[in-house]
């Protein structure tokens, strides 16, 4: 998602989370304006996580559940970690439904799989989408 400018603005001159962008902004020191706007935590805004590596499913993953599952579901687990070179989109619903089939809703590991989904976010991903960096030029501009 593009970053809207007029919004951003708006979120410098009102600051709704209290972030202490106003000392900031009068001495336009953009640099701390975009460690505010770009840290990860500083508020409880979370964002929907799109896709997530191979790796970050598999560690997740309760070491004697995977060994309780039939061989059935070890190859579909197999299949959707070995196959997601570029990442593997949890919004997906087939790959939602193939997940279910492995882990049944009262495992951990289906739990810490549905606790990807989400994570906390920076007030930059919160108003504009996953993965939203912001530099100085954004600032800038919103600060005229």
């Amino acid at each position: 998602m593009p970053v809207d400018i007029s919004a951003l603005k708006t979120e410098l001159q009102t600051d709704p989370k209290a972030l202490g962008y106003s000392a900031f902004v009068t001495i336009r020191d953009l640099n701390r304006l975009v460690d505010l706007l770009n840290t990860r935590g500083l508020t409880n805004d979370t964002v929907s996580v799109a896709i997530v590596t191979s790796n970050e499913l598999q560690i997740n993953v309760v070491g004697s559940e995977y060994t309780g599952l039939t061989a059935a579901q070890r190859n579909l687990w197999d299949v959707i970690i070995f196959t997601g070179t570029q990442g593997i989109a949890l919004s997906n619903a087939n790959l939602g439904n193939q997940i279910g089939v492995v882990w049944s809703a009262a495992t951990t590991t289906r739990s810490n799989l549905s606790n990807l989904q989400n994570r906390q976010a920076s007030r930059a991903e919160a108003l504009f989408g996953e993965n939203t960096v912001l530099g100085t030029g954004e600032i800038n501009l919103a600060l005229q």
